[in-house]
Order: structure tokens, then C-alpha cells, then sequence
């Protein structure tokens, strides 16, 4: 491939985008402008009509995501790389259910990400996921809404008499969901069914 792939980079840390300017100069992705916020990457989109998109999704007025879908309307054939700090699942995802092209992290070496930029640019409605990022497992214990509010009230120290008054149940129904909820989570105890409820993501525990 000649060098002749017009290349947007939008990024709201001029650094970052200074950065992959200079790793891509000897690559065949021309950087023909820039945009450090959603609506002026919508601009610098319709003026130049880039090939290549590499984008951030958290900019100062908006999500990336909105430049996806704005790109994707305009022009299906453009490669669309989401470059992004962070290790979420469901950012993810939805980048890739937006039309995303790829999803790279910025942690990646150039090596990786230039790879990446030459499956997208051949295929630019093909997802790449470029990382290890996966689904958090789902807890294989399942609660009802009353074991769940009994959970919630066990982390703070209540008696099954308090829990009873604050759920208008009887201490016997409370009781009840207790050893339901202590059988569940193999727990034999208050201590050890707070840290099982922790570890299968059932608490949000600081």
C-alpha cells in the first residue's frame, strides 16, 4: 500500500496527538488534520473526508461514539479506530454495535496499533478487538430482590430483628431468608457471606 491513506487524528491531548503523528510519518497514513473535540472533529470529517479515523471516545463535548455514528451516515467504507485508556467491557461493545472499526489501547505499541490500522483500512466494517479486555463473569449465585435487600442490610451489622422492622417482615421470614442466603453463598457466618457476596460481585465494597 502507497502512501496515500488520509488520516484524522481526534484526541483532546494535544501530546497524544502529537505523538501518533510522529509514529505514523514513516507509515503509509498521512495525518491530514486534527481535531481536539467532537464538533470539531465533525467539521474536520465533512472538509477533508478522511480514510482513517483514530479516535478518542472521552472529548470535552460529547462521545466518540456521536462521531461514529455522524461517519458511519456519511460514509461506510471509512476505517474508524477507537484509541482509549481505559479496560471496559461495555465501552467496548458499544463501539463496535456503533460501527467502530477497531478498538485499540493507547497502551499498545505503535507495532500493534499500525497493524491494526492496515485490517481496518482493507476492512473497515470487520471489528478488530485488539485488546484482552473481557466480559466480567456472571455471579453464579442469583439472589431474589428480598435475599438481595437481606444482603444489604447484613453488611451493616443489623439483627435479624432490625432487618425485620425495616423490611415490615417478621424476625422468623428474616431469619428465613438468611439461611436461604448463608446457603447460597456457602457461608457460615455474617464475615464469610459479605466476602463471598464480594467475590461474586453481588456487593460493591470499598
Amino acid at each position: 500500500m502507497s502512501r496515500s491513506v488520509p488520516t484524522l487524528i481526534v484526541d483532546d491531548h494535544a501530546l497524544i496527538r502529537d505523538g501518533i503523528d510522529r509514529a505514523l510519518k514513516d507509515s503509509e497514513f498521512k495525518v491530514i488534520a486534527e481535531a481536539a473535540s467532537l464538533m470539531e472533529a465533525i467539521a474536520q470529517v465533512k472538509k477533508w473526508q478522511p480514510r482513517m479515523i483514530l479516535l478518542d471516545l472521552q472529548l470535552p463535548d460529547g462521545s466518540g461514539l456521536d462521531l461514529v455514528k455522524s461517519v458511519r451516515s456519511l460514509d461506510p467504507s471509512t476505517a474508524i479506530l477507537i484509541l482509549t485508556v481505559g479496560e471496559s467491557y461495555e465501552e467496548l461493545s458499544r463501539a463496535k454495535s456503533e460501527g467502530a472499526s477497531a478498538y485499540v489501547l493507547k497502551s499498545a505499541p505503535i507495532s500493534q496499533l499500525l497493524a491494526v490500522m492496515r485490517i481496518a483500512i482493507r476492512s473497515p466494517n470487520n471489528f478488530v478487538d485488539a485488546t484482552q479486555i473481557k466480559p466480567k463473569p456472571r455471579s453464579k449465585v442469583v439472589l431474589t430482590a428480598r435475599e438481595g435487600e437481606t444482603l444489604g442490610l447484613l453488611v451493616t451489622g443489623a439483627t435479624a430483628k432490625e432487618m425485620a422492622t425495616l423490611l415490615f417482615l417478621s424476625e422468623a421470614t428474616v431469619k428465613s431468608h438468611l439461611a436461604t442466603l448463608y446457603r447460597k453463598l456457602e457461608a457460615k457466618n455474617r464475615i464469610q457471606a459479605i466476602e463471598r457476596a464480594k467475590n461474586e460481585g453481588l456487593l460493591n465494597l470499598k
